[in-house]
């Protein structure tokens, strides 16, 4: 799972997420989390994620290679471990 979490009006509280993927998946009702689905293939929703992402904007994922084009774009990742 990848979640996207966007720095909301320069705070560093996190305000809205979004979940990012190529099939409904059962998250919490909450006015601060968006599902994004994105067709089925290759890097198709780490193409989306990298799209959206900004610098500082952080990103919980295990994708190494998705980590990297993050970090390119002055954005943060960090494992599902809470690891850089």
């Amino acid at each position: 799972m990848t979640i996207f979490l966007p720095p909301v009006n320069g705070t560093i509280g996190i305000k809205s997420k979004f979940h990012v993927a190529n099939q409904p998946v059962k998250l919490p009702e909450s006015k601060y989390i968006s599902m994004i689905i994105v067709d089925e293939g290759p890097d198709i929703a780490d193409d989306k994620i990298v799209e959206m992402v900004t610098g500082g904007d952080l990103v919980i994922s295990e994708d190494i290679p998705l980590a990297d084009r993050v970090i390119e774009k002055n954005a943060f990742v960090i494992s599902t471990r809470g690891e850089f």
